[in-house]
């Protein structure tokens, strides 16, 4: 589901996510944040949330939020995951995060795995796999095990807390401490590229 101008609070998910579909986006509380609108989330808690991708290719995937694509902010929430099958770009908390989405006080645990899909630029972060236009992380961390099989892929980046950083986008006062194994074209302990 996507959502427009939506507050989530004080929630707990748990549960098993399955998707065979193609081209699809999912995330553990919502799929899609809509441009220019004002999402908050906050106090949010995804426990042993399994996400298992059985299609050929899926383009988002979150712990909590699959695509956020304007003013969104989420603040004080966590995701414990288990995140399998062939994303393009994948997170522990968000898919993709763009346009001034806010990441505060928030962090991951679990395990994060992604294999090759039919497609180039493929992004797997430990909180979020790709973070641009002026979006930030801050005070906020992730202790989930990455594994990336991606060797394939013409460009793929996995990064401990980002795997792609781009266009005035900011990781402040965060940290990644947890395991990476990657086959991958830019692989970091914080950012992949």
């Amino acid at each position: 589901e996507q959502t427009y101008n939506t507050t989530f609070r004080n929630i707990t998910i748990t549960g098993t996510i399955q998707d065979s579909g193609v081209n699809g986006i999912i995330g553990g509380i919502v799929a899609k944040i809509i441009l220019n609108n004002s999402e908050d989330v906050t106090n949010i808690y995804t426990s042993t949330t399994t996400i298992n991708i059985t299609a050929s290719q899926l383009i988002y995937a979150g712990g909590l939020v699959g695509q956020s694509s304007g003013n969104t902010n989420i603040e004080d929430s966590s995701s414990q995951i288990s995140i399998f099958g062939m994303i393009q770009i994948s997170g522990g908390l968000i898919g993709s995060a763009t346009l001034n989405t806010a990441i505060l006080n928030s962090f991951t645990t679990g395990i994060l795995n992604t294999e090759k899909v039919a497609t180039t630029n493929i992004m797997t972060g430990g909180l979020v796999g790709f973070l641009s236009n002026d979006s930030h992380i801050e005070k906020s961390y992730s202790t989930a095990t990455i594994i990336s099989n991606l060797t394939t892929s013409e460009s793929s980046q996995t990064g401990g807390l980002v795997g792609l950083l781009s266009n005035n986008s900011a990781i402040n006062k965060s940290y990644y401490s947890g395991n990476i194994s990657a086959k991958t074209n830019f692989t970091g302990g914080l950012i992949g590229s």
